[in-house]
């Protein structure tokens, strides 16, 4: 008898088996795409094809350091929560309100990515609080940050 020998019956019970595990995987990045969208780099705005979630990413000239923590941040870009029965109509008005416009987005989660063409990091802050102070929809105005604080007392 052979190490490796496989009966008949076992490689009858082993190919079905074998095709549904080929067949998964075929299927597996398109239900993954479906589910978290794609990246949209290209500055455009809105959902074109249907899509509820395409989110900005920065390119590494995009990015600035934060002085007083030291972590990497957009220049000019941040996100907006509004809340979740706000007609995107509402949406593309208050931020052009501002100036800005959609590069990213979360549909379901009421998140936009909203850039602002020749703003500085210090010219976002009055702009936060301005959404924030004068439209109810909006929940949150945060600056984009890509990094992590590294705090060495945190336990882990």
């Amino acid at each position: 008898m052979k190490l490796f020998e496989i009966s008949s019956q076992e490689k009858k019970t082993r190919l079905p088996s074998l095709l549904l595990f080929v067949a998964a995987l075929w299927l597996l990045p398109a239900c993954v795409e479906e589910m978290h969208g794609s990246i949209l780099d290209d500055g455009s705005s809105g959902s074109k094809s249907g899509m509820t979630q395409k989110m900005f990413v920065p390119r590494p000239d995009d990015l600035t350091v934060e002085k007083a923590t030291g972590l990497k941040v957009a220049k000019n870009v941040i996100n907006i929560t509004f809340k979740r029965d706000t007609d995107r109509a509402i949406v593309d008005t208050i931020i052009s309100s501002v100036g800005g416009k959609i590069v990213g987005y979360d549909t379901p989660a009421g998140m936009y990515q909203v850039m602002f063409p020749g703003k500085s990091l210090s010219d976002l802050d009055p702009i936060r609080y301005q959404l924030l102070k004068e439209h109810k929809e909006v929940e949150a105005a945060s600056r984009f940050f890509v990094s992590v604080y590294r705090d060495p007392y945190y336990i882990r």
